[in-house]
């Protein structure tokens, strides 16, 4: 776990707050003095920024080549007016910096809604794949109250624990931990944070767009995140 090495670090100047990696660094723009921070995906108790994890640490993402399901739902949020930060897709769970905006449903929901998302495309997936092994073993995950609802697979580990991430140190502590997850000794999928092809390091490093557009999170420094609606108003993830 990378929390605050050596390498990264947090410089703070009158006009602007930078997240050094080490390469070049990515300036945090100025918050207006009137406007409240604004509302980021929370963390779990581990302290990572949003992180949904497949059922048994399976390495259900892998097995499927299912990392363009994860960038299908944050498409759906952008849609709705979220903000994907940052982000990071391993073999067995994700790792998201989320700007929320206000909307008439609660965090949890929406988070909900894309877990059933990405859980149907990938199990129709291991279908088409003839994985019956792992179906089977998705089947059992089941539990009795919800197979009696009609549930017949549980992909995901059922809990998400949130947070309010307020702090410009905070948040970037924790994007250095999604960053370096591919790298860490105990995933070791990439010698390097920035060669890892699924996750938004490169652009916070040299503004590299890799995989996925992500939007800086000092953009929304300027953005009142609590009174804004998104566009659409709803769920963002159905």
């Amino acid at each position: 776990m990378v929390k605050g090495s050596e390498n990264t670090h947090v410089t703070q100047t009158k006009y602007k707050y930078s997240m050094i990696f080490p390469s070049p660094s990515c300036a945090f723009p100025s918050r207006p003095a009137d406007c409240p921070k604004g509302d980021f995906s929370g963390t779990n108790e581990d302290g990572v920024p949003g992180t949904l994890r497949v059922l048994r640490w399976m390495n259900l993402f892998e097995k499927v080549n299912g990392h363009d399901i994860v960038y299908k739902w944050f498409d759906y949020l952008k849609k709705r007016g979220h903000f994907i930060c940052g982000y990071v897709i391993m073999p067995n769970h994700v790792h998201a910096l989320i700007g929320f905006m206000k909307t008439n449903q609660a965090i949890s929901t929406i988070v909900g809604n894309g877990k059933r998302f990405m859980a149907y495309e990938i199990v129709n997936r291991l279908i088409k794949q003839k994985e019956k092994q792992t179906i089977s073993q998705l089947e059992g995950g089941v539990n009795y109250t919800d197979r009696k609802r009609g549930k017949l697979h549980q992909v995901f580990e059922p809990s998400f624990e949130m947070k309010e991430c307020f702090s410009d140190w905070f948040i970037a502590q924790k994007l250095n931990y999604i960053h370096n997850n591919p790298c860490s000794k105990k995933w070791n999928v990439s010698a390097s944070a920035y060669d890892y092809t699924h996750s938004s390091a490169l652009y916070y490093a040299n503004g590299s767009i890799g995989s996925y557009i992500v939007t800086n999170v000092g953009v929304l420094k300027d953005v009142n995140l609590h009174c804004r609606q998104s566009p659409m108003g709803d769920s963002a993830g159905t």
